[in-house]
């Protein structure tokens, strides 16, 4: 599988693992069992719903999230967004561009 960081994802990854090494760490382990074992990863939460089509959430800690758009006919991973489970704000008005 091809991984695909999004900026916006990038940007946030830097600003969560600032001050936390661990945590940096973590998100690399999360995004290797899930490009190696899809959704049989234990990191994998669910398929969301709604306009999200192909969009899953993959589970670091009780409170960090990662988002990615799975294209499994084109073997790519878009790993599109990362934040704390409490400042979730995904507008279900916009489409997420690839």
């Amino acid at each position: 599988m091809e991984l695909i960081f999004k900026k916006l994802f990038k940007k946030n990854a830097k600003k969560l693992v600032r001050w936390n090494k661990k945590l940096e760490l973590k998100i690399n382990e999360v995004i290797f069992d899930f490009s190696n074992s899809l959704f049989k990863s234990k990191y994998y939460r669910k398929q969301l719903k709604g306009i999200w089509e192909n969009i899953h959430e993959l589970e670091i800690w009780w409170d960090i999230r990662i988002i990615a758009q799975i294209l499994i006919i084109d073997k790519k991973i878009f790993f599109l967004n990362i934040w704390t489970h409490s400042s979730l704000e995904l507008s279900s008005s916009k489409k997420i561009k690839l």
